[in-house]
């Protein structure tokens, strides 16, 4: 037989059981705070499926169908190891375990234009200060936004004189300076002592003038003195420069060749050598052709026949009667 005091008993625990559980559903609950690897990690579940959770209103994340979430934050470490976490209107705190409180932070010199956050410690005025909280650009003084961390002390004795250091090593030269101004003019100085007298320029001077005519039986380009040469001896370090000129036109009409040089020779019979040679063809009996030779005969020491020459194609084409004018200048090499 059913007894009616054992159903109401069963009923009211029951419902007791169906309450609690229906109050923990309406809960942010953490299974998990601990720092692990570098990161802050958080595990646990909200009162909703798929809701949004927020850690110290900083990261925000969405929790599972299952009503799961999970945190992993690099580099972020709690200030006070107390953690806060927000689903819609519900809010609870978590100590992280193996975590330690955060502590002073050097800074070094205090600069205007770097940020610093709570617990930051710079150097300034000769004082230490902390930052009482997040601030760019604020000098540090005693208020809300820092404080004095340790004051500088009053100067000391002062300390007994050092032993002189080693001499340094020399520095590099400088940058050349300005120019200076111009000085006064200094006095005129003593005249110095008459110079070696140098070499002669022009040793001598010789001239050939005169009306020239063809060699009977010279022509096929062989040369000829015409109207004469001088014998000169020319010593060490000598040297002979010619200038021959001459005008002369043809008896008949007709093309004819002539050349016109300077020649040397060093025996009566020898050859003669021509330099400075000048070809010109000779066409009409009315037209007088010109033309100037010039040489400058750089002869090994010795006594030579030098004069005007002439080769021409043809005997007895030319006819120069206008003249020939020639200078031989013996001059010194130097």
């Amino acid at each position: 037989m059913f007894s009616i005091s054992g159903v109401r008993a069963a009923l009211s625990f029951a419902l007791m059981a169906a309450a609690t559980t229906a109050a923990a559903a309406q809960q942010i609950s953490v299974t998990t705070a601990t720092v692990e690897g570098g990161k802050l990690v958080v595990v646990g579940t909200t009162p909703q499926p798929n809701q949004k959770i927020t850690l110290d209103d900083a990261f925000s994340a969405k929790s599972k169908g299952s009503r799961a979430f999970r945190f992993s934050l690099d580099d972020y470490l709690p200030p006070s190891c107390i953690i806060a976490l927000k689903a819609g209107a519900l809010v609870t705190t978590a100590v992280v375990a193996n975590c330690g409180p955060r502590g002073l932070t050097a800074r070094g010199p205090w600069n205007g234009e770097d940020d610093y956050v709570a617990d930051d410690l710079v150097t300034f005025g000769g004082s230490s200060w902390r930052a009482k909280r997040a601030n760019t650009g604020k000098t540090p003084v005693a208020g809300k936004t820092w404080e004095v961390f340790a004051s500088a002390g009053d100067p000391g004795a002062t300390g007994p004189e050092g032993p002189q250091g080693e001499t340094g090593p020399t520095g590099d030269a400088g940058p050349q300076g300005e120019i200076g101004p111009e000085g006064p003019q200094g006095a005129t100085g003593p005249q110095g002592p008459t110079g070696a007298t140098g070499p002669q320029g022009i040793i001598d001077v010789w001239e050939i003038n005169g009306s020239v005519s063809e060699t009977s039986g010279v022509a096929d380009y062989i040369y000829t003195f015409t109207p004469g040469f001088r014998t000169i001896t020319v010593g060490a370090g000598q040297k002979i420069f010619a200038v021959a000129a001459m005008s002369a036109r043809q008896i008949a009409d007709g093309q004819h060749g002539a050349i016109w040089a300077v020649c040397f020779r060093q025996s009566p019979a020898g050859p003669l050598n021509p330099r400075g040679q000048l070809f010109s063809w000779f066409g009409l009996a009315t037209q007088n052709n010109s033309m100037t030779a010039t040489a400058m005969l750089n002869l090994d020491p010795g006594t030579y026949d030098i004069g005007p020459c002439l080769a021409v194609g043809q005997n007895g084409k030319l006819n120069y009667n206008s003249g020939s004018y020639t200078t031989l200048m013996l001059l010194n090499n130097s």
